[in-house]
């Protein structure tokens, strides 16, 4: 039986509301910094997150990943749940976040919306709260903004840990929002954060309903759970007017959460499949990663910085072949998702974006690695059984 889920502290009462060793830690936050550094320059576009964020998360150890792992795919169970929340303490380190010095002039954050200038009217006197420069011009985003995820907030403005929650990617060190717990309380509770949201209720509550009105986060984790062994709990989704774009995923078996940016309706199923784009391919490392590492180096280990898997830039960001090929399968995951739910145009638009994306974000064999994929699908075998298949026909 899975533990029970802690409470999201959602912003209204219509929302519903362990991971491998760490020693790749520091790695993590340096390589996080970089790639925030890059992205003033980077032409990744939307999906900029993309780079993940996390590099840690891809070092997976087999062996714990296993203790959570169903013993075959192709039984889905999806678990109860699945949602897409507006949450008060996690909008409150986006505002941190967002009148912080922080990737100013890249697109980390979205300050460039109503909503922000709203924000930035209402919270522009705190700028240089302790809060605020606490966190210096150079933080770790997701170690502020993953965190916030496991407190709530009382009408107050008090913020407490719920209980058996852990810090995010299992690194209570990093864990930014803990550290500065009591200032962020402080900014919250001086700068009227609590009465901001609910001036801004609407706003924030059709950033969450166009979002979860656009995806259906039960179908595509049943489609991924008939593709890879792995079985995590239900996701949930966190959006905020702020999140730029990058994405990012705790992996956490356990309590899965992901962070995506806000969007606008969508017209058409292509428009809306660039949405799924952004949540499927953070999900997706969730099956995916524990499928790698059960393939172990001898599977992916002949792909070398020097013989044209990615560009120096991606492998800079990324650091190994495991991360590497993480990435080609997680994307290729989405296209055959795209496949079993489009049809004609929309589907062809969606397929040639998702290659130009991939060939943008520098893994230049990602159009002959998608083909592979769906190439052995074609035999009727799910994901993670055709996996040794496309890695041993990439090798040649």
């Amino acid at each position: 039986m899975k533990k029970p889920r802690p409470d999201l502290n959602v912003m209204s009462g219509s929302i519903e509301g362990r991971n491998a060793d760490r020693t790749d830690g520091q790695a993590l936050a340096d390589r996080i910094q970089v790639a925030q550094r890059r992205s003033r320059r980077s032409t990744f576009g939307v999906d900029i997150g993309a780079f993940r964020l996390d590099r840690r998360k891809f070092a997976i150890n087999a062996a714990l990943l296993g203790l959570a792992l169903h013993p075959e795919p192709g039984l889905a169970q999806t678990p109860d749940g699945a949602e897409v929340v507006v949450h008060r303490p996690t909008e409150l380190a986006w505002i941190l976040a967002g009148l912080s010095p922080l990737d100013r002039g890249g697109n980390a954050l979205n300050r460039d919306t109503a909503y922000w200038r709203a924000a930035e009217t209402w919270f522009g006197a705190f700028q240089d709260h302790p809060a605020v420069t606490a966190l210096g011009d150079d933080f770790n985003l997701p170690r502020l903004i993953g965190n916030a995820a496991n407190y709530t907030m009382n009408a107050q403005g008090d913020l407490t840990r719920s209980p058996g929650s852990r810090a995010m990617w299992d690194d209570p060190a990093g864990d930014l929002f803990s550290r500065h717990r009591d200032l962020i309380a402080s900014f919250g509770l001086e700068s009227r954060a609590l009465a901001f949201f609910d001036a801004q209720r609407d706003t924030l509550e059709e950033s969450r309903s166009t979002l979860a009105g656009a995806v259906e986060l039960a179908d595509m984790q049943s489609w991924l759970e008939v593709q890879f062994v792995a079985r995590p709990g239900a996701m949930t989704v966190f959006v905020s007017p702020v999140t730029g774009g990058w994405n990012f995923t705790n992996l956490d078996p356990e309590t899965p959460r992901l962070w995506v940016p806000a969007a606008t309706r969508p017209a058409t199923p292509y428009d809306r499949f660039r949405i799924v784009r952004a949540i499927f391919t953070e999900m997706d490392h969730n099956y995916v990663n524990p499928a790698t590492a059960r393939l172990g180096p001898s599977a992916f280990g002949f792909m070398t910085e020097a013989n044209g898997w990615a560009t120096p830039e991606a492998w800079s960001n990324y650091g190994t072949a495991e991360l590497i090929i993480n990435e080609y399968m997680t994307f290729s995951a989405f296209l055959a998702y795209a496949q079993d739910r489009l049809a004609g145009e929309d589907l062809a638009r969606t397929e040639t974006e998702t290659r130009r994306l991939m060939e943008r974000r520098g893994f230049i064999r990602f159009a002959r690695f998608a083909d592979a994929v769906s190439g052995e699908r074609r035999r009727g075998v799910n994901l993670e059984a055709l996996y040794p298949a496309v890695m041993a026909a990439m090798r040649l």
